[in-house]
């Protein structure tokens, strides 16, 4: 039914012309474009410091068993065989295996671990922080590729 729905809106909309003229119409409209650009900014503001703050809290995950297996490696150990031991410098260990295990929680491929061998001095956190940055920068990339998109189309017609 909702799929219906969708379809009978999008009869609306029966050209892609008539969207860009919806597009160029809200655009005129000054204080309804900024106003959706405070709030956006506002959200993506927001998100950006509770993923930061998260990134203190929360246990590494694929990013940190990665680090770990490319530490592995350069040691000249297996990365997917023989985990933490008692013995082994805390550079090699898992925080979230909580006792020593016949095998790692290293799922990547060894091309892969060798790819984030430069990042094997560096502490898991600031990786993860460098990680969420770049990840922030990618997203506000995007959205300014998308919205000059929309801009040229709008102008064109």
């Amino acid at each position: 039914m909702a799929r219906m729905r969708s379809c009978i809106n999008c009869n609306k909309l029966s050209s892609k012309f008539e969207i860009i003229d919806r597009i160029r119409s809200a655009m005129n409209n000054r204080f309804l474009f900024y106003s959706v650009v405070v709030i956006c900014i506002g959200i993506v503001s927001h998100s950006f410091v509770r993923d930061w703050k998260l990134d203190e809290v929360r246990a590494p995950t694929d990013l940190g068993n990665r680090i770990i297996g490319s530490r592995l490696m350069s040691a000249d150990r297996s990365p997917y065989i023989i985990g933490y031991q008692n013995i082994d410098p805390l550079k090699f260990h898992d925080s979230l295996q909580g006792k020593p295990l016949a095998i790692t929680g290293v799922t990547a491929t060894p091309f892969l671990l060798w790819m984030y061998s430069p990042l094997k001095g560096l502490k898991y956190y600031d990786v993860a922080k460098t990680w969420l940055v770049i990840e922030y920068l990618c997203f506000i990339m995007i959205v300014i590729l998308c919205w000059k998109t929309i801009k040229s189309l709008a102008e064109k017609s």
